[in-house]
């Protein structure tokens, strides 16, 4: 009879154990169910399209028709991707001006690829700013870039007449050298030659002379402001090698500018009022900063990019933005607001890779916690020790960044994240050749 009893407790204890067993191994897969479906929430949260191998002559297609910003990653990626953007906008018809520091590599690829471009590189063509201006314009430019600077009173703008009149006089086009180069004081008997010859007339003449006196206390200022700024655009006489920038973007052309150093602020100072002369005349254009840094000296130039201007579409191509931008994380922030297409590669700061992230942004992350009590007793007429598990599962969130910092940091030069805010997507992928 005992025996009998304790066959009966083995098998109830071998049926226990299966049916525990059975029980275990159902829990374990609604487990791994649910740790599925958490993971495809948390995906589908964080937003993000994972694409494999994207052709890199397929990316950044308009990204000059419209605001963009690619950041992170070598040179030549940069302009790998970015030649797609100005290929794209000669088949729209859209003019561009690109200003780089010393960009050779792109200077070749356009140069190769874009008929009938044009390369300032301080070489060929000379970019002057008063050549094919009207008097006006050139007065309106010189008080507006160097009054505050040099000092300049009202009264430079006499200098400056007197200076155009001469040579308008002598028939000769006001370029910068010959403003640079212009003989003030030596001025008052070159008119009295050229009336006595009776090449200018007594009322012109005492015109011009009127100018120039009421200016002279100018010309130093003046001189000053010319000579920096022929240093920084170049010094080539011949004036076949002038480039004319508005004339440029009204005929639609691609025009890359090398600026030589972002300290060059007269020179970029004097391009930015000639591009907000082309606003005010109507013409719509994209403005390209490849590795320009923003300086708050430049005032002209900063108040342009965060302008948001629907005619100016501005794509800033950057190894590192928030260097870039001086660490002006509100200017950062500003430029991402107005931007379209984002594209984010590999940074070697930490800080920058941390900035990103969190403009990048942030989704909530749900989490499991999992707590496992087991208890053991052994008693009675049972040959084995039944055990007792307690298991609880805690559901929580987190907020988690959508790209972490450090995954920035580790990224290669052909990854990168491509955010449109049209599609309202961010795209994971690596570009191929």
């Amino acid at each position: 009879m005992n025996a009998f009893f304790i066959i009966m407790k083995l098998m109830l204890q071998i049926f226990i154990a299966i049916w525990n067993g059975f029980v275990g191994i159902i829990n374990l897969i609604i487990g791994r169910v649910n740790k599925k479906n958490i993971e495809k929430n948390n995906r589908i949260s964080r937003g993000v399209i994972e694409s494999k191998g994207v052709p890199i002559n397929t990316i950044f297609i308009n990204g000059c028709n419209r605001n963009s910003i690619i950041s992170g990653s070598e040179h030549f990626v940069r302009n790998e991707i970015l030649i797609n953007a100005l290929l794209n906008s000669v088949n729209c018809g859209m003019p561009v001006i690109l200003m780089h520091e010393s960009n050779s590599e792109i200077e070749h690829m356009v140069g190769s690829q874009i008929y009938n471009s044009v390369i300032i590189d301080r070489k060929s063509l000379i970019y002057d700013p008063f050549y094919n201006r009207s008097e006006s314009d050139i007065i309106k430019m010189i008080l507006t870039v160097a009054k505050k600077e040099y000092g300049l009173k009202d009264e430079a703008r006499y200098a400056i007449k007197g200076m155009l009149s001469f040579l308008n006089a002598k028939k000769r086009k006001p370029t910068l050298l010959a403003l640079a180069n212009c003989p003030y004081n030596d001025l008052y008997d070159k008119i009295d030659d050229m009336v006595y010859k009776g090449k200018m007339s007594d009322t012109v003449g005492n015109d011009i002379k009127s100018y120039l006196s009421s200016g002279q206390g100018e010309h130093i200022k003046l001189k000053s402001f010319f000579d920096d700024l022929l240093d920084e655009c170049g010094n080539n006489p011949f004036k076949n090698s002038l480039v004319d920038v508005l004339k440029a973007v009204s005929e639609r052309k691609i025009v890359l500018i090398n600026i030589g150093n972002s300290t060059n602020k007269h020179y970029i100072s004097t391009l930015v009022y000639q591009l907000e002369i082309a606003l005010r005349m109507g013409y719509t254009f994209s403005l390209v900063l490849d590795e320009i840094s923003i300086s708050k000296d430049i005032e002209c130039l900063n108040k342009l990019i965060v302008s948001n201007n629907p005619h100016c579409n501005l794509t800033i191509s950057t190894s590192d933005l928030y260097s870039m931008l001086g660490a002006d994380e509100k200017l950062m922030y500003t430029l991402l607001g107005n931007s379209i297409e984002n594209i984010i590669m590999q940074h070697g700061s930490a800080v920058s890779a941390e900035e990103w992230s969190k403009a990048i942004g942030f989704y909530e992350k749900t989490e499991t916690t999992t707590t496992l009590s087991r208890g053991k007793t052994k008693g009675g007429f049972s040959l084995f020790p039944s055990y007792n598990d307690n298991k609880s599962l805690a559901y929580s969130t987190k907020r988690e960044p959508i790209v972490k910092s450090e995954e920035i940091l580790r990224m290669c030069n052909n990854e990168m994240y491509i955010y449109d805010r049209s599609l309202n997507q961010l795209v994971h992928c690596y570009a191929t050749n």
